[in-house]
């Protein structure tokens, strides 16, 4: 998504600070050396966050002790505090999620442009390992803006 387009439903109002909001989100899915170039993998997923959060108001985060307003990386987008960051020229939008389970996200993954699951795409091996160890801990995490491909309904 664009930035513009962006701030657009944020003026619109079709995006209100720290609401619960659809939203559906890309990202690359990391190949191993021999394989890149030869497979394109995404992984889509769609779920449900809270954006442009007071952070200093959710209990894990005062449990943790972290200073909701300080950023390990970038600047707050002025006007657009806990909602855009900007680093180095690009822009990605701070989303919060609860621990309630139907608003867990739901992934899809798909290899050059078809469904794929995500057993058969593991037994491939052509995703580093390291790639499904990852996990997101905490309930406050950045997706790229040009990786949002839609928020609220469609």
């Amino acid at each position: 998504m664009e930035l513009n387009k962006f701030e657009a439903l944020l003026a619109q109002k079709t995006i209100k600070k720290g609401c619960f909001t659809s939203i559906i989100w890309q990202s690359d899915v990391d190949l191993r050396a021999a394989y890149k170039g030869t497979y394109d993998i995404k992984k889509v997923t769609k779920g449900v966050a809270r954006i442009g959060v007071n952070y200093g108001h959710i209990r894990a985060i005062k449990e943790s002790g972290v200073t909701p307003q300080s950023l390990p990386y970038g600047e707050w987008k002025e006007g657009e505090e806990n909602i855009i960051i900007e680093h180095n020229g690009k822009y990605q939008v701070r989303l919060t999620t609860t621990g309630n389970s139907k608003h867990r996200g739901k992934t899809a993954y798909y290899l050059n442009g078809k469904p794929i699951e995500k057993e058969a795409l593991e037994s491939m091996d052509i995703v580093v390992p390291s790639y499904w160890n990852r996990s997101h801990s905490g309930p406050v995490f950045n997706v790229k803006l040009e990786n949002i491909l839609q928020v609220g309904r469609a």
